[in-house]
């Protein structure tokens, strides 16, 4: 099953930037949407998030199982 280009799982570690809120305060936020903010916290718990995010979005990327269960929720809707 052949994913979309614009999909998370085509993500890279780059996609996700960690910015200064205040003084030593951080943001985890997607490379393009500087507004949209996944996490605040120190600027170590933001570099940990970083690394667990794209982790487990490379773990659901590589998981056979999800696409199975796209096509089996369409056939349900029919």
């Amino acid at each position: 099953m052949a994913r979309p280009k614009g999909s998370i799982t085509h993500r890279r570690k780059s996609d996700l930037k960690v910015l200064q809120n205040a003084p030593n305060r951080y943001r985890l936020v997607p490379k393009d949407l500087h507004n949209y903010v996944l996490a605040i916290g120190s600027r170590e718990e933001m570099e940990r998030c970083k690394k667990v995010t794209i982790s487990l979005t490379n773990q659901y990327a590589k998981d056979e199982r999800i696409g199975q269960i796209k096509v089996k929720a369409l056939e349900v809707k029919k």
